[in-house]
């Protein structure tokens, strides 16, 4: 089994305490991944996927995360959180300026991971928002089944593109992955 460590910073934004919940577009199918599809107040769609994958998170559950956010492109929608005092309409007009700029892998994750592990990697607005990053010591499963990859994320198996894992992603020791090096077949602990 090949283990891996994310190197991609990311920008993480928690929804506002106060957000209303918001009703999912009609035929929108949300993501079993979601933080909070239930009772969301944003939803977010992960353009990186195929098919794309829609979640939704809360303030009480998790974060959005964007990751490969360039330095100048996450200041700028920090500063649109910020200057909205992180409400519902500010978080929202931050990612769809991500998303205007060519950041669309967005999806969402509970606090819990956001707790264990990532990192501050830049400005913070506050503990849940702002420039993160992976905890070099979070090595995670990295495995294929047929032609499709795999990393594992809360527990739970992740569909990977190859070049976002080769750009995203290092072997413990810091050196590039080979994609032929990559065993096939799923972790006996790693749920759907």
């Amino acid at each position: 089994m090949k283990h891996v460590v994310s190197s991609s910073r990311k920008l993480i934004i928690q929804p506002a305490a106060d957000a209303p919940i918001v009703i999912p577009p009609e035929g929108m199918t949300m993501s079993k991944y979601g933080a909070n599809n239930e009772a969301p107040s944003v939803i977010v769609v992960n353009e990186t996927e195929t098919p794309v994958s829609w979640q939704g998170v809360d303030h009480a559950t998790g974060v959005v995360i964007v990751n490969e956010v360039p330095e100048d492109l996450a200041h700028q929608a920090l500063d649109i959180v910020e200057s909205g005092g992180q409400c519902q309409q500010a978080v929202r007009d931050a990612l769809d300026f991500l998303a205007k700029n060519g950041c669309v892998d967005q999806y969402t994750t509970k606090l819990d991971f956001v707790n264990t592990k990532l990192s501050p990697a830049g400005r913070m607005l506050d503990a849940y928002t702002g420039i993160v990053k992976r905890d070099d010591r979070d090595l995670t499963p990295l495995w294929r089944e047929d032609e499709i990859l795999y990393v594992a994320h809360s527990g739970g198996a992740r569909v990977i593109q190859s070049e976002i894992l080769l750009r995203t992603y290092r072997n413990p020791d810091g050196t590039s992955i080979v994609l032929g090096e990559i065993s096939d077949g799923r972790p006996e602990n790693i749920e759907e």
